[in-house]
This record gives structure tokens, C-alpha cells and sequence, in this order.
């Protein structure tokens, strides 16, 4: 993702510019420093200033969730993120997918 969708993530409310830009920097900064320290630093990759997560290097619910292959495919509950009004897509999406017990999860 670039710096500006982070930002737009991050502080939905907030303009993009100098101010914003620096400060998702700095915080940029920071979690690679809190990475490299935990040994840990696989997790994120920069290419060309845009940062991703690397998911192969990372357990989590989501990426289990939609794998086709996870055998925690059914652990969604109904609730992803529902403080963030930026994850109310991505809690619908979950919502759709979710197969009834016994069955197999569709996933697109």
C-alpha cells in the first residue's frame, strides 16, 4: 500500500500532506524498528516506498479465514475490526463468505 491509502486508513478524517506524510513516516519508521528488534522483520516488506505484509511469514485468523486450505476456515465468529469503520467492508465480505458448519467455505 502507498503512504497516502495507509494515511487514509489510518486517520480517515485527516488530510494528506506534509504533516500526515511525516507522521506515517516516523510511525513507518518505528514499527521497522520494533520489528528488526523482536526479530520479526520478515513480516513487512518496502518496495519502492510501498510497505505490504508479507503473508507467508505471518500466522493470522484473516489469512486463515480465507484460505481455502486452512482447517480454521470456519473460526470467523460474525466480527472483524468493528471499531474501525474502514473494516465494516471487509466485516461484510467475512460475513458473506462464512459457510454454515459442515459445509465447505466458498471463497470467490
Amino acid at each position: 500500500m502507498t503512504a497516502a491509502e495507509a494515511i487514509s486508513i489510518l486517520w480517515e478524517n485527516e488530510s494528506i500532506n506534509n504533516t500526515t506524510l511525516a507522521r506515517y513516516r516516523k510511525i513507518a519508521m518505528r514499527l521497522k524498528s520494533i520489528l528488526d528488534s523482536s526479530g520479526i522483520d520478515g513480516i513487512v516488506e518496502v518496495i519502492r516506498g510501498n510497505r505490504r505484509v508479507v503473508v507467508e511469514n505471518v500466522e493470522c485468523d484473516y489469512y486463515d479465514f480465507i484460505s481455502v486450505n486452512s482447517k480454521k476456515a470456519h473460526a470467523y465468529a460474525g466480527s472483524y475490526l468493528i471499531e474501525y469503520s474502514w473494516a465494516e467492508e471487509t466485516n461484510a465480505m467475512l460475513d458473506r463468505k462464512r459457510a454454515p458448519k459442515g459445509e465447505m467455505l466458498r471463497i470467490m
